[in-house]
């Protein structure tokens, strides 16, 4: 009985201290007076690049699709698809400004280092890819591509709502 409220009070200890300590190491987490908090760059854009123009294609599935989109630095968007064999949008500024950050990031060079994604064979899977100046990302999904390419993912997703698919 001793050891277990020994261990008890530690770990009461050890809780008040984490609660009790400053944010951050050393230091408060508000700014004094007269002196403004710095802003933390995001550590995966690259600031004020511009962006590439982005091809966006899938294809595969049971049905055999060969969807290719193209997003210029301005917004605009051209693509085919089956259903659509000429597609023509603009990107939102909410969608620019987000697809812009992702193409720039240090995550998409990430996945573009371990591209091709996924699966080697996979029946009736879709095959994605994305092309933004240098960097290349590939992978098939499966029902995983999602998690294990996040950022090539949420690109995909970006260019196929804009051009309403």
């Amino acid at each position: 009985m001793g050891m277990r409220l020994r261990n008890l009070a530690f770990v009461s200890l050890v809780l008040i201290a984490a609660c009790a300590s400053p944010k951050g190491s050393g230091g408060s987490d508000t700014a004094g007076p007269g002196s403004s908090p710095s802003p933390s760059p995001s550590p995966s854009a690259v600031p004020g690049a511009e962006m590439p123009a982005v091809k966006v294609a899938r294809s595969g599935g049971i049905a055999g699709f060969k969807d290719e989109y193209t997003v210029n630095p301005d917004g605009s968007l051209t693509g085919k698809t089956r259903a659509k064999p000429s597609i023509a949008a603009t990107l939102s500024a909410a969608q620019l400004s987000e697809l812009k950050s992702l193409v720039n990031s240090d995550s998409l060079a990430a996945e573009a280092a371990k591209s091709p994604i996924g699966p080697k064979n996979c029946a009736d899977g879709f095959i994605y890819s994305v092309n933004a100046g240098k960097a290349t990302v590939s992978g098939t999904d499966c029902g995983g591509l999602a998690t294990a390419a996040p950022t090539m993912w949420k690109i995909v997703q970006i260019v196929r709502t804009a051009a309403g698919g």
